[in-house]
């Protein structure tokens, strides 16, 4: 018997949870499972049919009551056999949605959720139906770490943390541009040091901290660029904060990107300023490239870096501080390279899909209450 496996999510635009549930569809074993994707838009959809995924478009994004029975009518025509919701709205609206169709229905925590810290409405209806999901998977065990001290009345005992993975055959399908031709394509200058960001541009992103450390960095080291990819709310604040720096020729906003791989290629450093965060890909993603990472630490991050082993953690959110690791980085080729190697090595070496897709179906199994397959080590940390 083929069991499916609804996957839904809440967002429009492809990232880090997106991600997550595009490398568990499409790495499941297909003899077991059957996947399927709910999705809010036509351009995250895209990204599974490439892959021959079953997807459809249902916006619960607002909880819309409409929305929601749609999702109801599709869980009862296609005898979906489990529910993997992605993030806060996504599991609510797949528990309203599979009330008494006898569904279990897997919560997925994606990041430390900035809300669980004061009174919020969300903060309340989480806390209400968090008991009633079968599982909730937190990213890592920080992030379960940092929901249960915000959440004192969840059953721990329903909460696994199981840290996100790498899938290294996404590189190798991925058509890398050769360094120097993709620079001249985007207008980069050949011969500048380049640091980069990828991800949203929002305030728990923190990339304003990144401007205010680059400003600091270049006044010494003005061979150096900083190349932002991404798109959000603060991007009209970070684009007049790098006016006010005079930093505009230097500092190049190049939007959304889907390309991620051709940007982490032309980096020579990859930051991450963050407030708040998960265990992010894109880290994963630019180590599997070979790249240097400088990341606040916060969330899950921590678990996977130690400090000037294989990548470089500060331990404050400071201008000076992150700007010292920037020099760092700079004038040391040499411990970067070692660094960067022993990165590498670590992802592939724990951090690997084949593992992470094993420990997932024996989550799937247990709650659908078949025999579990043999798994690499006990994930209820």
């Amino acid at each position: 018997m083929i069991y499916k496996v609804l996957h839904l999510l809440s967002t429009k635009t492809l990232n880090g949870a997106e991600k997550v549930a595009l490398d568990i569809c499409t790495n499941l074993d297909k003899d077991i499972f059957n996947p399927i994707i709910v999705c809010a838009g036509d351009e995250v959809r895209g990204y599974f049919e490439k892959e021959a995924i079953e997807s459809f478009n249902i916006n619960i994004s607002n909880l819309n009551i409409k929305e929601i029975l749609k999702l109801r009518k599709l869980l009862k025509n296609e005898k979906i056999d489990l529910i993997h919701a992605h993030d806060v709205r996504a599991s609510i609206a797949a528990k309203l949605a599979s009330i008494n169709l006898n569904i279990a229905v897997i919560s997925h925590i994606h990041v430390e959720y900035e809300w669980l810290k004061n009174r919020s409405i969300l903060k309340i209806i989480d806390g209400l139906f968090r008991s009633s999901y079968s599982l909730s998977l937190a990213c890592s065990i920080k992030v379960k770490e940092f929901y249960c001290a915000y959440n004192r009345k969840c059953n721990k005992e329903k909460i696994i943390a199981l840290p996100n993975s790498f899938n290294f055959s996404e590189i190798n399908k991925f058509n890398v541009i050769p360094f120097e031709d993709f620079k001249a394509i985007n207008n980069i200058p050949k011969d500048k040091y380049v640091f980069g960001y990828i991800g949203r541009l929002i305030s728990l992103k923190g990339i304003d901290l990144l401007l205010e450390s680059f400003n600091l960095f270049q006044e010494r080291y003005p061979n150096s660029i900083l190349i932002i990819v991404g798109e959000g709310v603060e991007k009209e604040k970070l684009i007049n904060l790098a006016k006010e720096h005079d930093l505009s020729t230097k500092i190049y906003f190049k939007g959304y990107r889907k390309d991620v791989y051709n940007w982490l290629n032309i980096y020579d450093s990859f930051i991450l300023p963050s407030k708040r965060e998960g265990l992010p890909l894109t880290i994963l993603e630019a180590m599997a490239m070979k790249k240097i990472v400088i990341s606040t630490s916060i969330g899950g991050i921590p678990e996977l870096i130690k400090n000037n082993y294989n990548g470089i953690l500060i331990e404050e959110r400071s201008p000076q501080l992150l700007m010292k690791s920037m020099e760092y980085v700079y004038e040391n080729e040499d411990e970067v390279r070692q660094i960067v190697e022993n990165a590498y090595n670590n992802l592939r070496l724990n951090y690997g899909i084949k593992d992470y897709i094993n420990d997932l179906q024996n989550i799937y199994k247990s709650l659908l209450k078949l025999p579990e397959i043999d798994s690499r080590k006990d994930i209820s940390l």
